[in-house]
């Protein structure tokens, strides 16, 4: 019986070990899957503004953009118009912070690709509805951006939802 005790213990603990072992890689899946549909997100947007794609009020090109990817993808939800529309505002907000900026007196002491890797790192670690949140808050203040995304936080209050 002592010895039955003892494994139903070290059971329920292993139990548990995996559990945790779980728990964490479904995690650190989550990261890495938010990551990467940011970058796609960056992408699209750094697209739309390279190429100038006419978007001027009145032509729906977010709209034609989001019919045309949804059938491409065969998708039925995702890839909306408004995702579309903050894809774009995303990459101009923050590509702003990248490469081709002046530099204040404090940055000469960090290389700029360093400094524009550890940009990356940030914005690239948020969810993207902070990112949507961040983007109406800040009016396309970089700096701004910026600071609520190292800080991780949606800007307000600790109690505001930005998006109900």
């Amino acid at each position: 019986m002592e010895q039955l005790m003892k494994l139903d213990k070290e059971y329920s603990q292993w139990i548990s070990e995996l559990a945790k072992r779980y728990r964490s890689s479904q995690i650190k899946a989550a990261i890495k899957v938010n990551d990467e549909m940011l970058r796609f997100y960056w992408s699209v947007g750094e697209d739309i503004e390279k190429r100038q794609y006419e978007n001027r009020y009145g032509s729906h090109f977010y709209s034609n953009v989001s019919k045309d990817l949804r059938k491409a993808l065969d998708l039925t939800r995702g890839m909306s118009e408004s995702t579309i529309r903050y894809t774009h505002y995303f990459y101009c907000l923050y590509s702003q912070l990248i490469g081709n900026r002046q530099q204040d007196a404090e940055d000469f002491k960090i290389p700029s690709l360093q400094q524009d890797a550890e940009v990356f790192q940030v914005i690239f670690n948020i969810p993207w509805t902070h990112h949507m949140c961040i983007i109406d808050k800040v009016r396309g203040d970089a700096k701004k951006g910026l600071f609520f995304a190292r800080k991780g936080e949606v800007p307000g209050s600790r109690t505001e939802r930005c998006l109900d």
